[in-house]
């Protein structure tokens, strides 16, 4: 029912035109103190956990406290017609966190049917990209990032260095294919599990600073396995 839910939500935002804000207004009207906030601890024991508002809890404890949590937002604005922003949750993680770990959290965001996530590198920054998730029956998304594990960067399959990236994302370079007039403005970004936080979260900036939406597709992302005691 929360899948559905999320794809209501973006059929209600595309047609009204409400609202998807970037930077430090993704959070909507929620004060600093009040946005529900996941935070994602990469290291220590047990390894890979995390704490939501502040609380340690697992993966399958996560799940119903975000449900229960979009179902508040929704009741807030007076229904899922009346949002004016999409519904958000601060993702917190140290920039060398693993992204395998960190994608093995946002599988549960995902699938909870939060539409999207705010990276975040500490609780004073209020400078992160938003991170999508991509809503069934609508249009794909315009192009594929991928980071391999050594950090180099391809746009379609094609490697490209940095600057090559950011061109191709403004448009300035089509890698000699003709320009082509997108159903979507999202990229997807496909990470490799031993790329960091840091790494992905600088290429959804990038792409949110170039007018494009960074989607991830986290539901097969597995869990990472608990480290032995």
């Amino acid at each position: 029912m929360r899948r559905g839910t999320r794809l209501v939500i973006a059929l209600v935002l595309a047609l009204c035109g409400c609202s998807e804000p970037a930077g430090n207004e993704a959070a909507g009207t929620q004060s600093a103190d009040t946005r529900p906030t996941l935070v994602i601890i990469g290291e220590g024991s047990p390894a890979c956990s995390a704490t939501w508002n502040g609380e340690a809890i697992t993966r399958e404890a996560l799940s119903p406290q975000l449900g229960a949590q979009l179902e508040r937002a929704i009741a807030a604005a007076g229904g899922v017609g009346q949002l004016q922003e999409l519904p958000v949750i601060r993702v917190e993680a140290d920039l060398a966190t693993g992204w395998g770990c960190t994608q093995s959290w946002l599988v549960v965001v995902q699938r909870s049917g939060f539409p999207q996530v705010w990276l975040t590198a500490g609780e004073n920054d209020e400078s992160g990209p938003r991170l999508g998730f991509p809503v069934p029956g609508m249009a794909p998304p315009r192009a594929t990032v991928t980071i391999a594990a050594d950090g180099s960067f391809a746009w379609e399959g094609e490697k490209v260095d940095a600057a090559g990236l950011a061109a191709r994302v403004s448009g300035e370079d089509t890698g000699g294919a003709p320009p082509v007039v997108a159903m979507s403005n999202e990229i997807r970004i496909d990470a490799a599990a031993g790329v960091t936080f840091g790494a992905v979260r600088e290429v959804a900036a990038m792409l949110e600073q170039a007018h494009a939406m960074p989607v991830l597709s986290a539901e097969e992302a597995p869990a990472p396995a608990a480290a032995p005691e």
